[in-house]
Order: structure tokens, then sequence, then C-alpha cells
């Protein structure tokens, strides 16, 4: 997450977060990470 300009501060949070696998996947901690653009240069 940090190569994805998230701050370490941010990263070790949300990392820490007690939410379920599913809630994290559907939080704004993915959604301003992993984007769609993100995915389309990626492949």
């Amino acid at each position: 997450m940090i190569r994805l300009g998230i701050t370490y501060r941010q990263a070790y949070a949300w990392s820490r977060t007690r939410m379920g696998d599913w809630a994290v996947a559907q939080s704004p901690i993915l959604d301003t990470t992993i984007t769609i653009s993100r995915l389309k240069r990626k492949g």
C-alpha cells in the first residue's frame, strides 16, 4: 500500500483494523489505493 502512495501511518492503521476481509474490500481503504486505472495499467 505504501508503494501505491499511502502514508506509512495510514498503512499501519489499516493493517491493524479489526474489520473482516469482506468489509475491508468494500471500504474506502481499497477505494483510495486500488483504482480502476491502476488495474488497467497492470493488465
